[in-house]
């Protein structure tokens, strides 16, 4: 008995392709009919059973590789999302070392900004708090006071005893504290 490629291929369910990939590999017999096709050759009924083993086998083997590649792809997926994510965690690390980075160097310019503006007004208040407290007496001399005009400046921090914070004594003597006061007003040496 013979069968078409296409006849054998219905009886044993499998495709076309398969039929030809068996005779191909030999392990199907063939032969030519008079029409010039090739046909299989079958012959006996005990071969029916040993084709469909073949068949069920092939279909294993091919599960079985199936379920290998399938495999390999979820591996090679995983590790595409595991590298994916490292690299957005890498990459959001990077943006905020960036930031945190910037954020210093505005700080630092504020800083610095600000102890120049601080700076120039604490060197001012540095400069007084360096000053000792100084006697009047001995401030007018240094400053090159004439007798009545240091007699004229002797009476207005008399009158302004009591009531301004900034006159002091000292053991009897009026005393200068210009770390904390400015006496501009009372050391002027033209007459009030």
């Amino acid at each position: 008995m013979t069968l078409s490629i296409d006849e054998y291929a219905q009886k044993f369910k499998m495709s076309p392709q398969m039929i030809r990939a068996k005779i191909r590999a030999n392990r199907l017999q063939t032969a030519i009919d008079e029409s010039g096709q090739t046909v299989i050759l079958f012959t006996s009924q005990d071969r029916q059973p040993k084709e469909q083993l073949e068949i069920v086998q092939i279909y294993k083997d091919e599960i079985v590789e199936l379920k290998q590649r399938i495999e390999h792809l979820e591996q090679k997926l995983e590790r595409a999302g595991e590298q994916k994510e490292q690299m957005l965690r890498d990459e959001r690390d990077l943006i905020e070392r960036v930031y945190l980075s910037k954020d210093e160097q505005i700080k630092s310019f504020l800083d610095l900004i600000g102890n120049r503006l601080n700076g120039s007004t604490n060197l001012t208040s540095q400069h007084h708090l360096k000053k000792p407290k100084l006697e009047l007496k001995h401030y007018l001399h240094q400053h090159h006071y004439t007798e009545d005009e240091t007699k004229r400046v002797m009476e207005r921090f008399a009158q302004a005893y009591g009531s301004d914070e900034r006159i002091l004594q000292h053991s009897g003597e009026f005393v200068l504290d210009f770390g904390r006061f400015n006496y501009n007003d009372l050391l002027l040496r033209a007459s009030v």
